[in-house]
């Protein structure tokens, strides 16, 4: 990974807050990662998203 994962983290933020995506989908992301332990998860996740 080219970035740490707050830098992932600020860009899908950015990617959510600029696309049409509900704020209930982002809530959802939200606690979904704040939920997770696994950085390497959500490393992936927001790799995969952002």
């Amino acid at each position: 990974m080219p970035y740490p994962l707050e830098t992932h983290y600020l860009m899908l933020m950015f990617v959510l807050d600029k696309s049409t995506l509900s704020k209930n989908f982002f809530i959802t992301l939200s606690l979904l990662l704040g939920s997770m332990h696994d950085n390497t998860k959500i490393k992936f996740l927001l790799f995969n998203l952002a």
